[in-house]
């Protein structure tokens, strides 16, 4: 730190007993605290006084360890005897930062780099740029600090300083900052190089889309002497697996959203990657799984589609007429859709997500879905085809005893006797409408081939009251079905 010596007389040395602490971790120290030595304190003109460690003592002289104290353009020093009291020197003393090392003195020409200043005096308030002015120099966000250390993150440079500049270190003691206390540099030059030999740069890419799980490979050329590696697509992780001097692989570490992403590499202590090749990544759909993987000819089955990328506004198509798979609820890894009507086989199974600013991103899954008819219950004739609530409805068919339950515009129908080609069930409350009757079985709908729709007629049972006035405005109470 830095050395402050105090000329005077009558100084008290240390006898051994503990010369007393700051009275807070910042440093502050009042400065008639009670002393069993002389005790010397630098105090601003708030009043704000703070220790100066004393290492030696004689009694014309003693000196002090100042390289904690905050950077200010005027403290008075005081001076405190264990039985006298204490003394105000007449002059006062200018404290500043002290620079003794930097590291790294050079990085990326793209910024970002991860500077390590070593020194003294360092406190709240400190403000670091790098350029040729503090105003227009790029400023270096810090990330941790001690009195005697200081850690900050560069901004992104856009290019618009090269080669080497300036590193200015001032603290906002005024709410002037141009008008603060710089730093003073030790034994070295306070000069920071942006620098295209220390940048990092990727050169080609081993694919630019996939999804969780993708491994990317980066390749190009990267600076010895790196601590930490960080990869994002899209903002989102790519866990680094290794890091040689010409490849960074790493593994994309979360579900992206589907669509346009940027890579971004930063190289510590170096800074930010700069690209020879492109940085565009596309998040595309992925799926891994779907189940059930075959049902009824019929349609109707709740099958679901396991992966990654799919989002609001998603679709499912089937096959070559991409007849729609209405989607129930989909999040980013699932999507739970409702089968069409198909015939017997294997069909494709089609996927697009809308996006705002690009077309939609489409994929067909490496899976398939299977009409089988083992599958397929039938239905070949109703009887009625029309009637109103209550009314008992007899379907016919083959394989109806795996029937779950039986609906009418999706108004239950209730089971009241079942076999393999029949099933009764009696008509619950139907909207008066015409809507296909749908048997359920656990492979989706039976399949209903030229079989008419049921109509739900309307019946009125009453009205009350049955007169009114010739003027109207009587609320009048209509009762039926349908």
């Amino acid at each position: 730190g830095k050395m402050l010596t105090v000329v005077g007389s009558g100084f008290v040395a240390d006898d051994g007993s503990p010369v007393p602490a700051p009275t807070n971790p910042s440093g502050l120290f009042h400065p008639q605290q009670q002393a069993r030595a002389t005790v010397v304190s630098l105090c601003d003109a708030a009043r704000s006084c703070y220790f100066c460690p004393v290492n030696y003592t004689s009694d014309g002289f003693l000196t002090c360890d100042a390289g904690r104290v905050p950077p200010n353009p005027t403290y008075t020093v005081q001076v405190t005897h264990p039985t006298v009291g204490f003394a105000t020197l007449a002059n006062t003393i200018t404290a500043q930062f002290s620079i003794t090392g930097i590291s790294p003195s050079a990085g990326s020409t793209e910024g970002e780099a991860l500077l390590t200043l070593q020194g003294s005096g360092f406190c709240d308030g400190v403000v670091l740029t790098v350029g040729p002015t503090q105003e227009q120099g790029l400023s270096c966000d810090i990330t941790s600090m001690t009195a005697t250390q200081l850690e900050c993150r560069l901004q992104q440079n856009w290019r618009q300083y090269e080669g080497a500049k300036v590193l200015r270190l001032y603290t906002n003691w005024e709410e002037s900052i141009t008008n603060g206390i710089h730093a003073q540099c030790d034994g070295v030059t306070c000069e920071y190089a942006f620098d295209a030999a220390k940048t990092p740069t990727i050169t080609s890419t081993n694919t630019n889309t996939g999804q969780k799980g993708t491994q990317l490979v980066l390749s190009g050329t990267f600076p010895t002497g790196s601590t930490e590696t960080v990869v994002t697509v899209g903002g989102h992780p790519c866990s680094v697996d290794s890091v040689t001097e010409t490849a960074i692989t790493c593994t994309i570490a979360e579900v992206g959203v589907t669509g346009p992403a940027k890579i971004n590499v930063l190289v510590d202590p170096f800074g930010r990657a700069t690209w020879t090749g492109s940085e565009d990544f596309t998040f595309g759909i992925q799926v891994d799984a779907v189940y059930p993987a075959s049902g009824s000819k019929g349609g109707g089955l709740m099958m679901t589609i396991v992966g990654q990328g799919f989002g609001a506004g998603t679709s499912v198509t089937f096959g070559a007429a991409h007849a729609g798979c209405l989607v129930q609820s989909v999040n980013s890894t699932q999507i739970v859709c409702r089968t069409p009507p198909g015939s017997a086989g294997a069909v494709a199974i089609h996927l697009s997500v809308p996006l705002k600013s690009v077309p939609s991103v489409n994929t067909t899954a490496t899976q398939t879905f299977t009409y089988e008819d083992a599958l397929t219950a039938t239905v070949s004739n109703l009887n009625p085809t029309s009637g109103t609530a209550g009314t008992s409805l007899t379907v016919s068919g083959t394989d109806l005893d795996t029937a779950t339950h039986v609906t009418v515009a999706g108004t239950a129908c209730a089971i009241t006797s079942q076999s393999a080609t029949s099933i009764t069930c009696d008509l619950g409350d139907v909207p008066g409408t015409t809507a296909p009757v749908r048997v359920h079985t656990p492979n989706g709908w039976a399949l209903a081939s030229a079989v008419p729709d049921f109509v739900s007629t309307l019946a009125l049972s009453g009205v009350s009251p049955s007169t009114s006035s010739y003027q109207g405005g009587t609320r009048l109470t209509v009762t039926g079905v349908g």
